[in-house]
């Protein structure tokens, strides 16, 4: 299975379990929950492919599918655990009766008009803001008030949003590495989120990329392109939830990290621990970085 971006792609090995599908308010969404943990906005699904690929020593299958303007949303490859005789019928149900010799991929920019700076009602943002009880609550604060993650970032008050280097991406994985806390990462696009859980087994760098090996997990990021990074407390029902985001030179969501949080259980003060190595783009964030140290 992989999720990607321009920035990051995430590759793991698993089984689909708990599907469960969701239409309202317009979206039209599902979810896998187990070995594979997905998340899928479908309004933005418009492409889907059988694909073959000819190796040396056999086929290399996969399904593969795609937004309108032909980027990648989520690839699915068969593995040696695979059923060949189930997927075969999935293809044959499946499978359109028209195969167009080509595909107009539309370049229209994105539907979303953001507000300018001016029209954005800030208190109503920051007050919402503090409503919130999880993350699908905070991505329609998101949608409604027509604001970027970072426009919000950077006008909350610095309790619940403040910026660090980029460069604490390789410091924050090494700490988890060397200590051995599970982390909960998530790469996503406009067609799917992918979300792992689970401690680091190898960690390096080579060229552009960091990377981070697992057994059945890989996450694989262009650090050279990552601009921003945020620390950023979401209010949620079980309490406040952590987390860093790294956005790259198109200003798009490359990354997500957290502690991993068992559900019903508020975050673990490792966690604030754990933020608060992480460098601040300004030293006025000093001040915050050692009340993330103190135990709660």
């Amino acid at each position: 299975m992989v999720t990607r971006n321009e920035s990051a792609v995430l590759e793991k090995k698993g089984y689909f379990r708990g599907l469960i599908f969701n239409t309202s308010n317009g979206l039209h969404t599902g979810q896998f929950t187990g070995a594979i943990d997905l998340r899928l906005l479908l309004n933005n699904w418009h492409y889907g492919f059988l694909v073959i690929e000819e190796r040396h020593i056999d086929r290399n299958k996969s399904l593969q599918f795609f937004d309108s303007k032909g980027q990648a949303v989520l690839k699915i490859y068969m593995t040696q655990n695979s059923k060949e005789r189930g997927f075969a019928k999935l293809i044959a149900h499946f499978i359109s009766s028209q195969q167009p010799s080509y595909l107009d991929i539309t370049k229209e920019k994105d539907s979303q008009q953001l507000s300018s700076e001016q029209d954005i009602e800030w208190r109503k943002v920051c007050n919402n803001w503090q409503k919130t009880q999880n993350s699908h609550d905070f991505f329609q604060l998101l949608i409604g008030a027509k604001v970027t993650r970072q426009q919000a970032y950077d006008i909350v008050g610095r309790d619940l949003a403040y910026e660090i280097v980029p460069s604490a991406l390789q410091h924050l994985c090494e700490v988890a590495l060397n200590e051995q806390q599970p982390l909960a990462l998530a790469v996503g696009n406009k067609g799917s989120m992918q979300l792992h859980n689970g401690t680091i087994q190898k960690a390096n760098e080579y060229g552009r990329w960091f990377n981070i090996l697992n057994e059945n997990f890989n996450l694989h990021i262009n650090t050279h392109r990552l601009t921003q990074a945020w620390v950023v407390r979401k209010p949620h029902q079980d309490g406040p939830i952590t987390s860093v985001e790294f956005f790259d030179d198109n200003d798009h969501l490359a990354l997500q990290i957290s502690i991993e949080r068992k559900e019903g259980i508020p975050e673990p003060t490792q966690r604030r621990k754990l933020v608060a190595q992480l460098a601040p783009r300004s030293l006025e964030i000093s001040a915050l970085n050692a009340y993330d140290a103190i135990d709660s």
